[in-house]
Parts: structure tokens; sequence; C-alpha cells
């Protein structure tokens, strides 16, 4: 009986009404309104079945890949948290993407970098590029951009530094199976445009006389989660197909449209928008890190910063 009411009371995708259901939300239909009232006084009696579900579909369907059970209880945590801030953002709209591991430290040191620069530490907010170039996107509209770029690639220079990929929803399936992998990249390449752009010497990277300290050893990728407010989404968000090719739709699909549960989007990086924190942009990191992990983290960075800032 609490199944059927279950699947009548929620129009979107199966993915997620088992999502929103072992969380205890559910969506009013009328007001179009994401709610956390259970639809029966009883259902918290049969969290344990419908958290079970969760997990079952998190294995098999959203990722191909079978995951430990602490796996998927920070898996499931993190997708209550994900909804949780987008039902307390109502007027904006929400992206998630994928990273590896190690971007965690170009993260972290960025963060300090700005903070130890303006005295100031960001709240609720990434620096997804180095915080330098970039002058070409400012202010710029996704139909100026696709109409200046007549073959996206977003693989390669100038589209890799310039558009963010990102899925409608954090359980699309290729952005979960990245967030569990751990890529490699040239990370001395990358910090290096990190201190370059606090005017600090970057470039010392490539020589003998200055090295960094040994880079922590971290397993698990993890999540962005983006919100982006609507009137700046609809500038500078666009839907795509694979590699960033625009569909011929540029739009944003409706929060009802079956296409969001699968579909991809990119985000251009307009740097007055993702070089500084401000209220058009809220984003939030989820990477399951233990303790340890964290202050690894925390201690390299004091040390990158230590040794370039006191040159």
């Amino acid at each position: 009986m609490y199944r059927a009411k279950f699947f009548e009371a929620n129009p979107t995708s199966l993915k997620l009404r088992l999502a929103l259901r072992s969380f205890g939300f559910y969506y009013d239909q009328q007001h179009n309104l994401l709610k956390t009232k259970a639809i029966h006084p009883q259902f918290k009696k049969l969290g344990v079945f419908w958290r079970s579900r969760i997990k079952n579909h998190l294995r098999t369907t959203f990722t191909g890949v079978w995951y430990a059970h602490e796996q998927l209880d920070y898996d499931v945590a993190m997708l209550e948290k994900i909804m949780y801030q987008e039902a307390q953002h109502p007027g904006y709209q929400s992206f998630a993407h994928g990273a590896p591991s190690i971007i965690r430290v170009l993260l972290e040191l960025q963060k300090k970098l700005y903070a130890q620069y303006y005295n100031s530490s960001p709240t609720n907010f990434e620096f997804l590029r180095a915080r330098t170039g970039r002058h070409d996107l400012e202010g710029i509209t996704r139909e100026q951009y696709i109409k200046d770029h007549k073959e996206i690639v977003d693989g390669k220079t100038p589209d890799r530094d310039n558009l963010l990929s990102v899925a409608y929803v954090a359980w699309a399936q290729p952005f979960i199976y990245r967030y569990t992998r751990t890529l490699s990249l040239d990370i001395n390449h990358l910090i290096e445009g990190v201190l370059m752009a606090y005017n600090l010497p970057g470039r010392s990277l490539r020589g003998a006389h200055l090295k960094l300290p040994p880079l922590p050893r971290i397993n698990k990728g993890l999540i962005l989660h983006i919100l982006i407010k609507n009137s700046a989404a609809q500038r500078i968000v666009y839907n795509s197909k694979p590699f960033g090719k625009p569909c011929c739709s540029l739009e944003i699909p409706d929060k009802n449209d079956s296409e969001r549960s699968s579909g991809q989007a990119r985000i251009i990086l307009d740097p007055t928008l993702f070089d500084q924190p401000n209220d058009d942009v809220k984003i939030v990191v989820y990477q399951d890190l233990t303790p340890a992990e964290k202050k690894s983290i925390d201690d390299w960075c004091d040390k990158v910063v230590r040794i370039f800032c006191h040159l």
C-alpha cells in the first residue's frame, strides 16, 4: 500500500523517486516543490527498507559497479545533503561535477592563498580555475560563446579552461562513476597556474631549486555541487551533448523534464562569477575523507603557502 502511494505521488524518474523517498522527501506536484514531510505518517517505519532500495540502485543502476557498504552510506548521505541544498535555494539552478581526488588539493590551496592575500575566507565557494586570464569571458552570453567558438571540444584548449562539464542531477551515471575514480593529471602544471595567479614564482617549479612537498595520497574522488542564480544560469549555462557540443535548444530543461535525469550541460566560467566569491554562485564540495586525509591536505597547503609567500 505504501509503495503504491509513493509511486503515485512522485512524477519524477524511478531513480529520483527512490532517492527522495529514502530520505523522507517528496514532491508536491501541485506546487512543484520539494518537501520534507513524509506522505504517510508511518513512513519512518519503512526507512530501512527504502534505504536498502536506494543502495541497491546506487550499486547497479547508477554506476554499474559494486561499492563497499561504507561508500554507499556516504553516497546516500551526500545525495540527501544535495537535495536539501536545492530545496533551500529555490531561485537557483543546480548542477553537479565529478572530479578526481587530487583536485581537492588545488581547491584548498586556492582558498588559502585567497585568504592570505584578501584576509577573507570564502564560504560556500570554490575556485574552479586559477584566478587569471579568461577576460574575454567577462559578461559573455552562451549564444555569443557558441558563435565565437565554432568547434567546441571541452577536452582541448581553450574550451578546456573556459567550460565546466556538469550534470543536472548528482546521481547521473557518468558523474557518479567518475567521482569514484582517480584520474592522472599534470598536477604540477595546475599548481603552477594557481601560484602565478597570485604573482608567485610558479615557474620555479620547473627548476631544481624549488620543490613541492610530497602530495597527499587521497584515493576518493569528489562531487562539486554548483548552485547558480537563475538569471546568471540563463546567461552562462547551455544544454549540451558530449564534449561540450551545444544541443539544438540551449535552454536548461525544466525541473520536471525527464531530460534532466541523464542530461548534461556546460558552464561558461565567466571570471566575474567564478574568480571571486559572490551571491550568484554557490559551490559546495563533497568528498568522503577521513580526518587524517583532511589533515594531510590542510598541512600540505599550509606548507606550500609558507614556501611561496615568503620567498
